[in-house]
């Protein structure tokens, strides 16, 4: 209950400063600023009940999924504006500088990911590639 309440107080607090200046992005950014508040104190509350949490191997995969979402938004943002200075102005060439970005981001981050080692690409994938063999047979 006391972390529901810390996170309404940071959403709340969050939203007035952001909404003014970035409109409804500024929302969006207060729904992220106090789910991280939240997910700091479930952290906190849980290392302390729980006591080693393997902080530092979390910190390790935090970073490598940081660094490839950072390449992947890199790539996404660029292409989405290279295909955006060359389509016309109907509905469907508007959708396909957001085709393209989203298409090159799963790319990037994914090949990123295993070239970085992400472990939990592996978890994830293993089982996947096994199901998809046996629909195959």
């Amino acid at each position: 209950v006391v972390v529901a309440a810390v996170d309404l107080a940071a959403f709340i607090i969050l939203a007035l400063l952001l909404r003014g200046p970035l409109g409804h992005v500024g929302v969006s950014l207060a729904v992220a600023g106090s789910s991280a508040v939240q997910m700091i104190l479930l952290w906190y509350w849980l290392g302390k009940r729980l006591g080693h949490l393997g902080n530092f191997d979390i910190l390790k995969s935090a970073a490598r999924s940081a660094l490839a979402a950072l390449l992947a938004a890199g790539a996404a943002y660029w292409l989405a504006n290279v295909v955006k200075s060359g389509v016309g102005s109907d509905w469907f060439s508007r959708l396909l500088p957001g085709l393209a970005g989203t298409t090159v981001f799963c790319a990037v981050f994914l090949s990123a990911a295993r070239l970085l080692g992400s472990e939990e690409l592996t978890a994830i994938g293993r089982p996947l590639l096994r199901r998809l063999r046996r629909r195959r047979a």
